[in-house]
């Protein structure tokens, strides 16, 4: 056999072995089997100068053993999530029964209870939610005067800032949310049980006041009742009008009118609260006239209000120290703050 017959069965088998295995395993096969095109080459140039019997043994040498199974690491799976811990699900259940039987302050505080545990758990959460909504709670009002409403949803008087009242729950109804109170526990008038405040004007904590610490509960109230009357100062300053100001009398006399409309309005709301019969329809025709004045007085406001905002915008009057009935207001609420925090710290 020539030597150029030799060449061409060793280029042969290159080619065949190679194109075999590719078409078999896939084109990505050929680029792992050997590292570079050049070895590849380089492999048949070998095959080219060997006699045929040893052809297969360059082949073997030049390609990459197929690594032992024990030596080959399988990429771990992301793990199952794990089942909850038998505890935790015997908590859940534990505040579902007792939600179940309408104990809502023991569900209650079996939730607060699990949530040290397991404070990120959204069941205990959710439930915690439900509790809170039927449970003992004592709310302190956040507001110059929280209207109180009976079972019929008449007014029948306020509450001032800084009244705190006992929550048996928390209801939402048509008009919006509402706290069922069964008593007035300090700071303010007593009225009839069940009453009725917005919830949104209460600062709400679960459990009962009977067992919260007597100083956490002042505290809460006092810092209600100085934080509105900051607010009531602070108004007061604002609402000073400046006589250099070139609008001022319009405005003045606008805002006046305004003021006048609206307390007309507040007192005829609550005589239509308080009236029966062929009254209460008289005061609902007085209120349907007033609502139709209310238009133009509130036009007449604007329209006055605007100019005179627009001037002191561009003329603001240098800043003036502020009231020391404010600042002392404020010294004594960052002392009830820290007061409050101290109890909260472990």
């Amino acid at each position: 056999m020539t030597q150029a017959w030799i060449k061409f069965l060793s280029r042969f088998i290159v080619v065949g072995v190679v194109g075999t295995l590719a078409f078999h395993f896939g084109g990505g096969w050929a680029y792992r089997t050997f590292e570079s095109r050049e070895q590849a080459l380089e492999t048949a140039r070998a095959l080219v100068a060997v006699p045929l019997e040893r052809a297969s043994e360059v082949i073997r040498e030049a390609i990459p053993a197929t690594p032992d199974a024990s030596e080959t690491t399988t990429p771990a799976l992301d793990s199952a999530p794990s089942e909850p811990e038998p505890a935790l699900v015997e908590c859940r259940k534990t505040v579902s029964d007792l939600l179940a039987g309408k104990q809502f302050d023991a569900a209650l505080e079996q939730a607060v209870a699990g949530l040290k545990r397991w404070p990120r758990d959204t069941d205990l959460l959710a439930l915690r939610k439900t509790a809170l909504s039927g449970a003992t709670q004592w709310g302190v009002v956040t507001v110059p005067g929280a209207v109180v409403l009976n079972h019929g949803g008449q007014s029948i008087g306020k509450l001032p800032a800084g009244a705190v009242v006992i929550v048996q729950e928390i209801r939402t109804a048509s008009q919006g949310t509402y706290a069922i109170c069964s008593r007035v526990w300090t700071n303010g008038p007593a009225f009839k049980p069940p009453f009725y405040v917005q919830a949104r004007e209460l600062a709400l904590t679960p459990g009962k006041p009977e067992t919260a610490d007597p100083e956490r509960i002042r505290l809460v109230s006092r810092r209600a009742q100085i934080r509105i009357r900051i607010a009531a100062l602070r108004q007061t300053q604002s609402a000073t009008i400046n006589t250099a100001n070139p609008h001022a009398k319009a405005y003045e006399a606008a805002r006046t009118a305004y003021n006048r409309f609206r307390k007309k309005a507040e007192a005829l709301n609550k005589q239509f609260d308080d009236a029966t019969g062929d009254e209460r329809m008289k005061l609902h025709d007085q209120l349907r006239q007033l609502k139709l004045e209310q238009v133009g007085i509130e036009q007449q406001y604007q329209k006055a209000r605007k100019p005179y905002a627009a001037w002191q915008a561009g003329n603001a009057p240098a800043a003036s120290p502020s009231d020391p009935r404010v600042q002392e207001m404020e010294k004594e609420l960052n002392q009830v703050e820290s007061a409050l925090a101290a109890l909260q710290s472990p």
